[in-house]
């Protein structure tokens, strides 16, 4: 997947995250630089195709809690950044140390794959573009690329959790956070604090690629609880495709 960054807003976005470390950049400026990546913007079949894909993760098994809430898939990627370019990488499991993630941490968690089509769908394509053309333009670096799927269901009567873990970082070097969809859910909003854990900001990732940024070495985030919005409708989630960017070590 060769990248083309040489956009005017993306050098504005890297920008404005070196000097606040966070932004929240709504639907309407994800949709733009996704036209300008691609050089059209997304067909209305493939914005759904996107959207349907959440349907059939698998259920996260490695919940410490016992929780039944949360579904998702994985998939890895790896930057070349002599060559401007974003290759998959075979398989592997997700980790994060229990400083990172004091719920979580510490073992191998296998997730379901992420498919193929979900891979090649020119939305993800654009996504994972722009995050990778503003985090090269903060730090010009070689990155793993962790590339999640998260589904958080708030079934009858209880609650879901999007960051069961609370306040944390990733232990990564970057975070992009884009909404996919929201059904029948309220609450769900996301806080970015600073290092001493003094709230920054907040603000509710609700529509279709509301997205948020993070660089994850400067600031903490979290987000609040969901809760089933009518009882009397049966499904009740929140689906956010998150892509984090881990600095590769010198070889």
């Amino acid at each position: 997947m060769t990248i083309n960054n040489n956009l005017d807003c993306l050098l504005e976005i890297a920008e404005q995250l070196e000097q606040k470390h966070f932004l929240y950049l709504p639907a309407d400026k994800i949709k733009q630089i996704m036209g300008e990546i691609l050089l059209h913007y997304p067909t209305k079949e493939t914005v759904r195709t996107f959207i349907q894909s959440w349907e059939g993760l698998g259920e996260d098994t490695f919940m410490a809690d016992g929780g039944k809430y949360r579904q998702r898939a994985h998939a890895v990627f790896e930057t070349v950044s002599s060559e401007q370019s974003i290759q998959l990488l075979p398989y592997q499991p997700h980790y994060q140390t229990k400083d990172y993630n004091t719920l979580n941490g510490g073992v191998a968690r296998y997730f379901q794959e992420i498919s193929g089509d979900f891979l090649q769908n020119e939305v993800f394509e654009a996504l994972i573009k722009l995050a990778y053309s503003v985090f090269s333009k903060c730090k010009p670096k070689n990155y793993f690329i962790g590339v999640h799927q998260f589904r958080i269901t708030a079934k009858e009567k209880n609650i879901g959790l999007p960051t069961p873990e609370g306040v944390h970082r990733d232990g990564v070097s970057f975070v992009f956070m884009v909404m996919a969809s929201r059904c029948n859910v309220e609450g769900g909003e996301t806080a970015i604090y600073d290092l001493e854990r003094n709230k920054l900001s907040a603000f509710t990732l609700s529509e279709t690629f509301d997205a948020a940024i993070v660089d994850d070495t400067q600031v903490f985030h979290g987000v609040s609880p969901i809760f089933r919005k009518d009882e009397n409708i049966e499904k009740a989630y929140r689906d956010v495709l998150v892509i984090t960017f881990k600095e590769k070590a010198a070889v």
